[in-house]
């Protein structure tokens, strides 16, 4: 390969991840990866390169020429500097190769099956989150999510005081072999800084025929908080007076 087409595929390549950065941003697909907070720096990488795909696409046509033309260059530097040295093909390839798995693999977020693994969490958000308010002061008990649940019952605080207030969550089923018939997690994952640090959160459901609901399908709880324990765990429960299917939502992440 003759420089001249190195530096082109150079610039190609710095615009296709330029474009690409933009197309997971304004699609939303970028928080299946990463907290929103950090988003605004995924748009300034892809500012930077474009920038860069511009600089090297519209180099002077003499700077990226291997061979000499007609005429005899006074002094071409670059010339010099790249005479019997080959193009860092490999270089390309690397810098392609997550570009192409990011095209052609489909963005999609956690599953609860990663549960399997990773375990349900009860108390390290206090830890992870503390730039955050891990107790939802203020917000009605229909409204908090499974995160504001955790955290309230983790904040220091009696959780009997919690106790018979009405929960209104929706979040992914996962059922745990722990659990009896008629119990199953309703989760969320917490995503503080990218999928990596993910936190599974979860409250235990009390419902007749649990073991009926698919894995991984969504729903929508409603009932009465109670106190569970799972594994030595205490967690917030719900005894469910309703359960409903629901779509999987676009974002199905909760964020601190």
């Amino acid at each position: 390969m003759s420089w001249s087409g190195y530096h082109r595929l150079q610039g190609l390549i710095f615009t296709g991840w330029g474009l690409f950065a933009l197309d997971i941003v304004l699609s939303g697909k970028i928080l299946f990866y990463i907290n929103r907070r950090f988003v605004i720096l995924i748009l300034l990488t892809a500012v930077v390169f474009l920038g860069l795909a511009e600089v090297v696409l519209t180099a002077p046509r003499h700077q990226r020429q291997e061979e000499n033309s007609d005429r005899e260059p006074e002094h071409d530097h670059s010339l010099e500097a790249h005479a019997g040295q080959r193009p860092p093909v490999w270089g390309l390839v690397i810098l392609a190769l997550p570009l192409i798995l990011g095209v052609i693999v489909p963005s999609r977020p956690l599953e609860s099956s990663v549960v399997a693994n990773r375990g349900v969490n009860a108390t390290a958000p206090l830890g992870r989150l503390q730039n955050s308010s891990t107790t939802s002061v203020g917000i009605a008990s229909t409204e908090k999510s499974v995160l504001d649940w955790v955290g309230d019952f983790n904040s220091g605080s009696d959780p009997s005081i919690y106790v018979g207030q009405e929960a209104i969550v929706s979040g992914f089923v996962y059922h745990d072999a722990r659990m009896g018939p008629d119990q199953f997690l309703v989760g969320r994952f917490v995503v503080t800084c990218c999928v990596a640090d993910a936190l599974a959160l979860g409250m235990v459901v009390h419902w007749p025929g649990a073991d009926k609901l698919a894995a991984n399908s969504w729903v929508l709880v409603k009932g009465p908080v109670s106190i569970s324990n799972l594994g030595g765990q205490r967690l917030p429960g719900i005894e469910a007076s309703q359960v409903n299917a629901i779509p999987s939502p676009d974002q199905p992440y909760l964020f601190p």
